[in-house]
């Protein structure tokens, strides 16, 4: 084969994957497996009480037919002049899984490889009493990069005692917009429930769409982790929402699908998006940091602003 037929091939190849890159970016998202999970689990009552919107959460899911959410749990919160046991318990009987935030949260972003182990040891034994907590843990140092050195060490740690890391990939400005909300309730300003789900709702959903365009999808795309807030908008809306998810074919899966694939190396699997998360299966080691976790924020909120 000649130059000029080799370069010609070369340019229609790269013309075909500009072409499927294009045509990925602008269709539409098509059916795809979405995991719930919720953060700052035991947060402060706002305008809720936190049992109440534990029930209310569990309520939800279970209208939504939902059958297993993820809880991300800092067990720090877990002390005797709460009811915080009680309400993870209720979550641990609804057949809803718990994982480690770690404990402490300051030490997210400190390089101490020795407080990070004890730390997750520390987290381990207070969930260990928990039927639906199986040594899954997400930690902010290991999931969202840093030294890599310390990394390794931190994944053979884990490995060592029966720790595994999950992953996310989705998280939205729901804490704003529940701020904002408890901002209103304070000062006995009126809120339209009915608009602020609708706000809820779409703007989930659009961080959801977003990251599926954003992400190249890859030979076998991993599931979506979408990370919310378990606050009190969550509690009313998280209903709502999966329908919404419903609505456009996707589905609502287990966290035990998402985090049940094979690794073929050994790289950390905290990195968040779909290359990342590819990356590890691989068992590349890379920077989290130049994979990010996707972030959904509209460029503007204006629900709030718009009220008096």
């Amino acid at each position: 084969m000649n130059a000029v037929n080799i370069s010609s091939h070369r340019f229609a190849n790269q013309v075909c994957l500009v072409a499927m890159f294009i045509f990925l970016l602008a269709s539409p998202a098509r059916s795809q497996d979405v995991v719930i999970a919720f953060e700052d689990v035991l947060g402060p009552s706002a305008t809720l009480d936190g049992m109440a919107r534990t029930q209310m959460i569990i309520s939800g899911l279970r209208r939504a037919e939902v059958e297993q959410a993820l809880f991300l749990v800092r067990t720090k919160k877990i002390n005797p002049r709460t009811k915080n046991k009680e309400r993870l318990a209720q979550y641990d009987k609804a057949g809803h899984m718990l994982a480690s935030h770690g404990h402490d949260h300051n030490l997210f972003k400190k390089v101490n490889l020795y407080a990070y182990e004890i730390d997750l040891l520390k987290s381990n034994a207070l969930l260990q009493g928990f039927k639906n907590y199986h040594g899954y843990f997400h930690f902010g140092y290991y999931a969202a990069g840093g030294d890599l050195n310390v990394r390794r060490k931190l994944r053979d740690f884990a490995q060592e005692n029966g720790l595994q890391p999950v992953y996310v990939n989705v998280k939205v400005d729901d804490a704003y917009l529940n701020q904002r909300y408890i901002e209103q309730v304070n000062a006995n300003r009126r809120v339209d429930m009915a608009a602020l789900e609708k706000v809820y709702v779409d703007m989930v959903w659009q961080g959801l769409v977003n990251y599926y365009q954003y992400a190249i999808p890859t030979v076998e795309q991993p599931k979506i982790t979408l990370l919310l807030q378990e606050n009190d908008l969550a509690a009313y809306f998280i209903a709502p929402l999966v329908e919404k998810i419903r609505e456009h074919g996707w589905r609502v899966s287990s966290p035990t699908t998402a985090f049940g694939y094979p690794k073929a190396g050994r790289a950390p699997i905290g990195l968040q998006n779909s290359d990342g998360y590819m990356a590890a299966l691989m068992g590349i080691d890379l920077m989290a940091r130049d994979l990010p976790l996707y972030h959904h924020s509209p460029t503007a909120i204006t629900y709030f602003q718009q009220t008096p």
